[in-house]
């Protein structure tokens, strides 16, 4: 029978019980299985890849709660910013005698203070809305981490 297509076959090892080694196939001679227990670059790697695996998960481990720490302080503090800015830019707009009307007795004490519940509900929706149009049109920034910050070394590092 002639070969159309002949390669080398890639022989997946089988743990033999009564010899606890592995088969990796027969000689051509005898047909006795060859026995090849000093393929140490496979177990080696095999190692190699539990122990990348182990300390990667150890990394992630580590970083994640640093990440999310920074991210949530990033959040709030461009948060604070801009509801600043756009707190300030609504109030501008009006006056405090927008805000209340005083109220003051026949000798001129003040008596009462009285708030504009229309302005006061003007403002607050104002706000708000300038608040949420400004989130929206904040771009993204990038921020940086000190690696000491994941050592604990950050005065040393940093």
């Amino acid at each position: 029978m002639d070969k159309i297509y002949s390669r080398k076959r890639f022989l997946i090892p089988k743990l033999n019980r009564k010899h606890s080694s592995f088969i990796v196939g027969s000689s051509r001679n005898n047909n006795k299985p060859i026995y090849k227990f000093q393929n140490k670059k496979l177990i080696v790697f095999i190692i190699i890849v539990i122990i990348a695996v182990f300390v990667a998960n150890k990394i992630i481990a580590t970083i994640n709660p640093i990440m999310d720490a920074m991210c949530i302080d990033m959040a709030k503090s461009i948060e604070t910013k801009i509801s600043n800015e756009q707190a300030s830019i609504v109030m501008e707009k009006y006056k405090y005698e927008d805000i209340s009307n005083i109220v003051k007795d026949e000798q001129g004490n003040v008596k009462m203070i009285q708030m504009n519940i229309v302005s006061v509900n003007a403002i607050t929706s104002d706000v708000a809305i300038k608040i949420q149009e400004g989130l929206e049109n904040y771009n993204s920034e990038e921020f940086s981490i000190k690696l000491g910050t994941f050592t604990r070394y950050e005065n040393i590092i940093g």
